[in-house]
């Protein structure tokens, strides 16, 4: 029986050691935001509201409870079908922006993106069609297929054409 408790108590020990990660949504200016407690990082996701329109600054961090969460992340589909958005920019410290994560936002003109954002998901600018605007920072590692498909922008900046490869601007099918 002895045994038993010890094994018991280790087990109970053992568990405070582990913190389990939860996310809340915060909405700031209307965008929306979800807390990973377990990084005391915050990311961008979609509210599954396309109301948002004209000049959009994303928050360099969100406060929770005291607490203060640095915006890591746009996630998929954060601003996703937001027509009437005119330009977004993009705090230091965002390292990715993600997958369709303005797709067939038509409204939207310019972005800016800075040094700190290193991978750029897939169809990431998909249907932006107004899109006259982007600086690429060097830093910029991963640029995924047809991130800028269907764009204005497409194929207007040199150095973005020398840089990276057409498959960021065109559809490729993939067999």
């Amino acid at each position: 029986k002895s045994f038993i408790h010890k094994i018991l108590l280790l087990c109970v020990l053992a568990s405070f050691g582990h913190t389990t990660a939860w996310a809340v949504k915060v909405i700031i200016d209307g965008v929306n935001y979800s807390i990973n407690s377990n990084n005391q990082t915050a990311s961008v996701v979609n509210g599954k509201k396309t109301y948002l329109s004209g000049d959009i600054k994303i928050a360099e961090s969100v406060t929770y409870k005291d607490q203060i969460y640095k915006v890591t992340a746009i996630e998929e589909k954060a601003f996703s079908n937001c027509k009437n958005l005119t330009s977004v920019t993009i705090p230091d410290g965002v390292t990715s922006i993600g997958e369709d994560a303005f797709l067939l936002s038509t409204g939207l003109l310019s972005v800016i993106i800075p040094a700190s954002v290193t991978n750029i998901g897939e169809c990431a600018f998909i249907y932006c069609e107004a899109l006259t605007s982007v600086t690429i920072p060097e830093n910029v590692t991963n640029i995924e297929g047809m991130t800028f498909y269907r764009c204005i922008y497409n194929h207007r900046t040199t150095k973005t054409n020398q840089k990276y490869p057409s498959e960021i601007f065109n559809y490729q099918h993939i067999l």
